[in-house]
């Protein structure tokens, strides 16, 4: 008895509890039964007395009948209860080969519809009748039965080509029915004969490509055993071509052409070729196209890696397009030019720049720096045609060279003229003081070696208490400072300088410039000894006077006659025929002037008692005399020349020449 109202049937299945359990021995404990996998287990009794009880109490199922239908999943099951329970609940369990369970529920009547039960699948139903806190402990079986299908062939069949991979594959939906059944397909050719069969029990078949040109057609027929069936499904289709295989590229030389030809087994028809070009990230950069089955391709971009991708084209379609591998055009690049090399300003780095005309799209460089050797100091790639360069070494004679690269043949290098990279600059060596006093100065040299451009030395005097005096600016390795304090310490520091900087200073050794010490008016005395007679010359002026007027002495010893030109005091001495053995001169000056040299004129020096200093010259041989003055020491000669009939002595500033004629 079935019902909708749940607190009825909960007293009609307690009150069928108590008419069942009257019955058994008071001595019986019952268990609370538990749930495991929406299935009722209920817990067990302490002895074999209680199974047969159970069997005596609920009874048995009897006439358990299933009511199949063909194609219907669904069966109606049914049955007869013959126990002392009312209305008890009664457990289904469906089950196939195997003991597996297909479908389990419960119900409480006699007759249950079991539905979404497997078609051509033997099954047995097993029902068990039960109440609270019992259950049977045996179950009653159905008759082991089929639910039967009709039958349907192989349908929606589907031929999937794979020209690149040599072969197409057929699938279909299998043919529904009860007995085992297996397949053969087969294809035909446009004129109806059998190219190909295979035999399958399940789809897919797969078969070898065609190269025919025609319409095919592929069948599916369903055999089982000692049967078979015609009204198969035919699919008709058409084998697209085969794609073109072995492509070759062959680049032509120093150009930006390149020979491609490849192989295609397909004749179907008139066949076109379309060949893409492709760069690295897959864009079409040419596109051409062919009947042949090779071509000569133009115009291509060099230094890049390329692929090529061709189709053909025919009556039945297009077919996939094959890849090449890829490849470059190896064209000779084009050096750089005009490569400078400039030094930055106040830094010790360098500017390089070059030009470059684009053979290749975004060339790179590489830029090497190397020294007269040719060893290799600095190595950079770049892809800009102007770049700063740091570090190198200063003050060393350096060379650059920039060559073009970008994955094909690299260009020649270009070499920047010879450069180097300024520093500091190194301290003067041997500085060299010569005092000058007419100036009141110092003449002063040094030595420097540096590899790096200078351009200026700073020359400073100083005090000893390190006060700057002067200073001057020269290119030369030497210079001329006048108007230093007399008789105080003085030092010169020399400085060399350029854009970077200045060095070191190197100071000189102490000096001091002496005061200008004064003479009395200028006199000369002549010795002549050959014959122990004297022959003095002075002058009431002093001797720049006499040398301003470029004449000193002139002086006629010739036997029996009067000076050549002698003056209002001049005094005549015979001279014998023999040379004079001896001269001894003395001359002191005060000339504020430097006299100057010049023609000698004929004016005597008047005598004049004033102290004489002896500087003995032998006849024939030239002696050094002293001209003292505000200009210091300054050297002279005497000259002494031989003559027949003529002694003539002259004297000249810094050149004294004394001659006979």
């Amino acid at each position: 008895m079935k019902t909708g109202d749940e607190t009825y049937g909960k007293r009609d299945t307690e009150s069928n509890a108590r008419k069942c359990h009257q019955v058994f021995p008071n001595f019986i404990q019952f268990v609370e039964p538990t749930l495991t996998n929406n299935d009722s287990t209920y817990g067990t009794f302490p002895s074999n007395l209680v199974s047969e009880a159970q069997s005596e109490v609920l009874g048995e199922l009897e006439n358990v009948g299933v009511d199949v239908r063909v194609n219907d999943p669904t069966v109606t099951v049914s049955w007869v209860y013959t126990g002392n329970c009312t209305s008890p609940e009664f457990l289904m369990v469906v089950y196939k080969s195997g003991n597996t369970i297909v479908k389990s529920v419960s119900t409480h009547d006699s007759r249950n519809v079991l539905s979404e039960l497997p078609l051509c699948t033997s099954l047995v139903v097993a029902i068990t009748p039960s109440v609270p806190n019992l259950k049977s402990s045996k179950a009653a079986l159905s008759s082991t039965f089929v639910i039967p299908s009709d039958f349907y062939p192989a349908s929606n069949i589907q031929v999937e080509m794979d020209p690149e991979g040599g072969v197409f594959t057929a699938t279909w939906l299998p043919a529904t029915t009860c007995d085992p059944v297996g397949y053969e397909v087969s294809v035909f050719d446009q004129s109806g004969t059998r190219i190909y069969l295979a035999e399958a029990d399940s789809p897919p078949v797969q078969f070898d490509y065609l190269q025919e040109c025609g319409t095919l057609s592929l069948k599916v027929k369903s055999v089982g055993t000692g049967w078979s069936n015609d009204d198969a499904e035919v699919q008709h289709f058409k084998l697209i071509p085969s794609p073109p295989k072995h492509i070759l590229v062959e680049p032509i030389v120093s150009t930006s052409n390149a020979i491609v030809s490849w192989t295609f087994d397909h004749i179907c028809g008139a066949t076109e070729f379309t060949v893409n070009t492709y760069t690295a990230g897959n864009i079409v950069v040419g596109t051409y196209s062919t009947r042949d089955r090779s071509l000569v391709l133009t115009r291509l971009q060099g230094c890049v890696s390329l692929v090529l991708g061709i189709m053909a084209t025919n009556d039945l379609g297009s077919t996939l397009e094959t890849r090449s591998a890829p490849f470059s055009l190896r064209i000779l690049l084009a050096p750089p030019k005009n490569v400078q090399v400039e030094t930055v300003t106040n830094t010790s780095s360098v500017s390089v720049s070059w030009e470059h005309e684009d053979v290749c799209p975004s060339p790179e460089f590489i830029i090497t720096v190397f020294q007269k050797d040719r060893n290799v100091i600095y190595r950079e790639y770049t892809s800009v045609r102007q770049l700063i360069i740091s570090g190198l070494p200063a003050c060393v004679p350096l060379q650059l060279g920039v060559a073009t690269i970008g994955g094909s043949i690299d260009s020649q290098q270009t070499l920047s003229k010879s450069f180097y990279v300024l520093a500091v600059p190194n301290e003067a060596q041997n500085i060299q003081i010569n005092i000058i006093t007419k100036i009141s100065g110092v003449a002063v040299t040094w030595t420097y070696k540096d590899d790096c451009d200078l351009y200026e030395f700073f020359v400073s005097v100083y005090t000893q208490n390190g006060l700057m005096v002067k200073q001057v600016e020269t290119y030369e390795n030497s210079a001329e400072i006048s108007g230093l304090p007399k008789c105080k310490p003085l030092t010169v520091g020399v400085v060399a300088s350029n854009h970077l900087g200045r060095g070191p200073e190197k100071n000189s050794t102490v000096f001091n410039i002496p005061e200008a010490k004064e003479s009395s008016d200028s006199v000369m005395v002549i010795k002549l000894n050959a014959t122990g007679n004297i022959r003095r010359f002075s002058s009431a002026n002093s001797l720049d006077d006499a040398v301003a007027r470029k004449s000193i002495c002139i002086l006629n010893c010739r036997e029996g006659r009067p000076p050549l030109s002698g003056g209002k005091d001049s005094e005549f001495v015979p001279c014998q025929s023999e040379l004079p053995v001896q001269l001894t001169t003395t001359i002191t000056t005060t000339a504020s002037t430097q006299p100057e040299t010049g023609d000698m004129e004929q004016d005597g020096l008047e005598p004049d008692d004033t102290e004489m200093r002896d500087m003995s010259v032998e006849s024939d041989e030239e002696r050094d005399i002293l001209w003292r003055g505000d200009y210091g020491a300054l050297p002279g000669r005497v000259a002494v020349q031989e003559q027949l009939e003529t002694n003539i002595w002259t004297i000249q500033q810094r050149n004294i020449s004394l001659s006979r004629g």
